[in-house]
């Protein structure tokens, strides 16, 4: 029975996140039959229903009438069950965010790791997708100049999905040089961000990383994800992610780059319009 309940919670928390990831699919790409944002709902749906019926099961009557009430203002609701509202940044799926506590609490009240094997694929879109927001000029003056404004943009956006989200949590087991910036309980995850200007920066976070994941296990964090942003392209993803691979991290560890404002290129003048600029205009009227 464990077993079986265990895999329902696993399979809601799936549903979730694949609600997360289509509706951000919806918003940064084209969408125009409208398949991601349908595929949102469906998976929405389906966590909904799934969470009503293990509540039912196990006896919750309070919290199953109270899921329900909320199933019925989600459909009927304006905006319907994919409904979208506005974080401090960016748009977010609003009844994913209210779901999921009620996921994470029965997931504790069992005991079960309900999401232990990876970094759900939606809090890594949301945070890649951060990038525009948080160098959107109509929101802030300027890209972010160092680590702290990163880390400060980027948990506003966070914080509409996973409203759990603790702001620099303390470890009960101390890692050398390691101080979380952000956690997520209902994941067991921590977030890590670097902000990094030139090669010789790359090479002091790269050291920072191997120091932070080696030998890492925690039961109340079991996943760490770093997020390194770059001020301009100075190391490919995939070079950081082997890093992450050789480094002998657990392997619930991940890391992503988010690049800041490309350089600026300099106009080469086209040389027919060069040409035309140095032979001498004609003036005076023709006959």
């Amino acid at each position: 029975m464990e077993s079986t309940l265990k895999k329902s919670v696993a399979s809601i928390y799936e549903s979730i996140n694949d609600a997360d990831k289509y509706f951000y699919e919806s918003i940064y790409s084209h969408d125009e039959e409208g398949y991601s944002i349908g595929a949102s709902e469906y998976y929405l749906k389906h966590a909904f229903v799934e969470l009503l019926m293990i509540l039912d099961h196990k006896g919750f009557e309070k919290t199953h009438s109270e899921v329900s009430e909320l199933f019925v203002k989600a459909k009927n609701g304006k905006g319907g069950i994919t409904k979208m509202e506005m974080g401090p940044h960016d748009p977010y799926l609003a009844w994913s965010g209210v779901i999921r506590p009620y996921v994470a609490s029965l997931a504790n009240i069992y005991n079960i790791e309900a999401d232990e094997a990876s970094i759900p694929t939606a809090l890594i879109e949301v945070i890649r997708h951060s990038a525009y927001s948080i160098n959107d000029k109509s929101i802030f003056v300027e890209s972010p100049k160092n680590e702290r404004e990163m880390h400060n943009r980027i948990e506003g956006i966070i914080r509409c999905i996973y409203p759990d989200m603790i702001h620099e949590p303390s470890l009960a087991k101390q890692i050398k040089n390691f101080k979380p910036d952000t956690g997520i309980p209902s994941i067991k995850t921590l977030i890590e961000y670097k902000f990094i200007t030139n090669k010789t920066e790359a090479k002091r976070v790269a050291d920072e990383i191997l120091a932070d994941t080696r030998g890492y296990k925690s039961k109340e964090w079991n996943k760490i994800l770093f997020v390194v942003y770059e001020t301009s392209r100075i190391k490919h993803e995939k070079e950081w992610k082997q890093l992450i691979r050789e480094c002998g991290a657990y392997p619930s560890t991940e890391i992503i780059v988010l690049s800041g404002e490309p350089a600026k290129k300099k106009k080469t003048p086209n040389k027919a319009n060069s040409a035309a600029a140095k032979k001498p205009r004609r003036t005076g009227v023709r006959s």
